[in-house]
């Protein structure tokens, strides 16, 4: 007999404690960030280290991050 799993996502910042408890709750979500919380925590924490090279590195960081979704859209 097979049993269906349905599979969730949810989006959240991060938060230690929030995926803890999705995993603790919904054993069948699974916890993603989202990516505006991954931008802001980028430019939080690495804007003023990489000073000269931090525009250069945040293009470089979402062309890279769009190539996973070209596929999706060309098969839609």
């Amino acid at each position: 007999m097979i049993i269906p799993v349905l599979l969730f996502v949810i989006f959240t910042d991060a938060n230690s404690a929030l995926v803890v408890a999705i995993q603790d709750e919904f054993s069948t979500t699974n916890a993603l960030y989202c990516m505006f919380y991954i931008a802001q925590n980028i430019t939080f924490n690495l804007k003023n280290h990489l000073k000269d090279q931090y525009n250069e590195f945040i293009r470089n960081f979402f062309e890279v991050h769009q190539i996973g979704f070209v596929p999706i859209f060309k098969y839609q």
